[in-house]
């Protein structure tokens, strides 16, 4: 019960998810992993994007996690069926865009979808939006580069969002965020487009509420859990703090 949950992405994009599962769950410790090294997954083959999460979830179970969240909608989407084939006593939480929300709880008309381009080509994307309801509403806008700009924290990133998102002016209700980097730069999507936003953690975090009860494995402790952060582009010893991890990836390491 006490042992770690598990968190990875290809950078600072699963700090998003992070962020909501530590405050639903602040009693339980948690590793990140940013595996940086192979960033970003969103423009790589589907073979690629399973062997790199295939590697992040080796180093977090090395480390005894009881649980592991794959916080990247480009792996999950593209990974997941093998990860838990490759690891059958494993408990994953898959990160999906929350189209269905935007649907059924937003009621919009037209909503759309920024993903990178290897989720929007996803068979499992394309499969389940084809089941909702209303999903002539739903237009996929595949965001090449803009997973990257936001890790590097790139001065383009304002102007790159303008010439993606100006064409949609006026023509959409929603937009739903489709890869856990874009959460971050939410303040300058509002700036082009004031419609609601919807990135999904909230609902991450409370599927892994829901599995570690479901299988007695929440944390007895009473304290504040701790959170330990590790790269894979650091040879060394792990990343101890926050602060160092953020200076890390702060200059596109």
């Amino acid at each position: 019960m006490n042992f770690p949950i598990g968190i990875f992405d290809s950078g600072i994009g699963g700090l998003s998810i992070l962020k909501k599962v530590k405050d639903l769950l602040p009693n339980e410790d948690f590793i990140y992993y940013a595996d940086s090294k192979n960033h970003p997954y969103g423009e790589k083959s589907i073979e690629e994007i399973v062997l790199s999460a295939k590697s992040c979830v080796d180093e977090l179970l090395k480390r005894n996690c009881k649980l592991i969240v794959v916080a990247c909608n480009t792996a999950s989407l593209n990974a997941i069926d093998d990860l838990r084939k490759m690891y059958p006593d494993t408990l994953f939480v898959a990160t999906y865009p929350a189209v269905k929300v935007a649907i059924d709880v937003y009621e919009t008309k037209s909503c759309l979808l920024m993903a990178t381009p290897a989720s929007i080509k996803s068979e499992r994307l394309q499969r389940f939006v084809s089941t909702i309801d209303k999903s002539d509403c739903i237009h996929f806008l595949p965001c090449p580069r803009l997973a990257n700009l936001i890790e590097t924290g790139c001065d383009d990133t304002a102007s790159y969002l303008k010439k993606l998102l100006t064409p949609w002016i006026g023509k959409v209700d929603c937009i739903v965020l489709g890869c856990t980097h874009y959460p971050f730069v939410i303040g300058k999507i509002k700036r082009i487009i004031d419609v609601p936003i919807i990135d999904g953690s909230n609902g991450i975090a409370k599927r892994v509420e829901y599995l570690l009860k479901e299988n007695q494995l929440k944390s007895l402790k009473d304290e504040q859990g701790k959170i330990r952060f590790i790269n894979s582009s650091f040879d060394g010893d792990d990343i101890k703090t926050k602060e160092e991890f953020y200076q890390y990836i702060s200059v596109g390491k």
